[in-house]
């Protein structure tokens, strides 16, 4: 539970902190009523968010239970330091998520999920959020067998869920990043701007 809420506490102070600065400096005008976006975006977040919180719980309930790592988990095979098995994990998620981002945009299949989070009229943070859940029940499917196959921690997808939240929250922020930080993220992170670019139809 203590992951969930971590999750949660992540989740609104990103975005009530984004927001604050959507309302003092925006990128640009929005093109569409807030109002129905946000009920919209925040309505499949909260489906979504409680997916991934039953998600990370039955980890936590599988580890207690002593049914995880399995026998056959990477990871505590080799090494026993917990902190290298998070710092490791996450990389995973984090290359497992790139895989699976890719895979709805050239599978017709899964893209007719994907299409959702791209029908969005404006980018905000709220859009951060705007997901079909087949799509989030696919990715969470996904995420457990990579927990399971590789041994994953489960504070090591916690950790992963939440920085991947936050990162998630920015680059959809309709924000303005000081001039000297864009070159910077660029080059390491994915700022807003060249986010928008990957949601230009």
């Amino acid at each position: 539970m203590t992951g969930s809420f971590l999750r949660l506490g992540a989740f609104v102070l990103g975005l009530l902190g984004l927001k604050a600065v959507e309302v003092l400096e925006p990128h640009h005008a929005r093109t569409a009523p807030l109002r129905l976006r946000w009920i919209t975006n925040l309505g499949l977040g909260l489906v979504n968010g409680s997916l991934v919180s039953l998600l990370c719980a039955s980890c936590f309930v599988l580890t207690a239970q002593g049914r995880l790592p399995a026998a056959f988990a990477l990871l505590p095979r080799l090494t026993s330091n917990v902190w290298v098995q998070i710092v490791v994990g996450v990389v995973l998620l984090d290359l497992l998520s790139y895989a699976l981002h890719r895979a709805y945009h050239r599978s017709p299949f899964l893209w007719r999920f994907h299409v959702v989070h791209h029908t969005d009229l404006d980018l905000d943070v709220s859009s951060a959020s705007r997901f079909h859940t087949g799509e989030v029940l696919f990715s969470s499917t996904a995420k457990l067998g990579a927990v399971i196959a590789f041994g994953i921690p489960p504070a090591g997808l916690v950790v992963f869920e939440v920085v991947m939240l936050a990162c998630s929250q920015f680059q959809h922020a309709n924000i303005k990043v000081p001039a000297m930080l864009e070159p910077i993220l660029w080059r390491t992170l994915v700022p807003p701007a060249m986010h928008r670019i990957h949601h230009v139809p």
